[in-house]
Parts: structure tokens; sequence; C-alpha cells
């Protein structure tokens, strides 16, 4: 099975968790992608209530694939992550002080 034809396989879309922190289409794809993929649409493939195996994967499957989305597990090769901004967290210009100690002798 190829990732692409399963896009079409109803809300269960493995691109959906994927493209908030890669660039799709993954070339080269991850090992662990086409797995998850799989117990997505052997889920939803069944017609009546999955036994608790299939339900089991697919719950397991869907927690992987969010904790892809939020960072937290990173993919070993394949996708090229969004840029960021550059920054590492807050950042200020420095500026000449209004209040120095020479201009607030009398209150230090």
């Amino acid at each position: 099975m190829h990732v692409r034809c399963l896009t079409n396989a109803k809300a269960y879309d493995p691109c959906r968790y994927l493209a908030t922190r890669y660039r799709l289409p993954l070339n080269p794809m991850s090992d662990l992608i086409q797995p998850l993929a799989e117990k997505l649409v052997i889920y939803d493939l069944h017609t009546y209530t999955p036994d608790q195996k299939i339900t089991d994967e697919h719950k397991n499957a869907i927690a992987t694939l969010k904790l892809i989305a939020d960072g937290t597990l990173r993919l070993p090769s394949g996708g090229i992550e969004p840029q960021g901004t550059g920054g590492t967290g807050a950042q200020s210009t420095d500026r000449d002080r209004e209040m120095t100690p020479d201009k607030l002798s009398g209150f230090i």
C-alpha cells in the first residue's frame, strides 16, 4: 500500500497529522508511517464493530500520529520541518534607558 492512496480513507488521514510539522509528500517515506497508516485503514475497513485488538491498534496509531504532530516524536528521516522564526524565545531591542542611576540620584 502507498500512503498516497490512503489519503481518501475517511477522516483518519495520516497526512493531516504530518502536515503540521513536515512538508508533504515525505521523501523518503519514514518506516514509521506505513504501519500506522495501515492500522488506520484496517480499522476503517471494518463494516461491523472491529475486535479489541484492531481497536487498540487504531487508538495507538492515532496517539502516535498526535505525538508526531506535537513534535514530541520526531520522524527519523523523510520530510523537512517547516522553517521557524529563527528565534529561540523572546527577543528585545536595547535602547537608551530613561531611568538611569544618575537621573534617579535622589530616589535610589
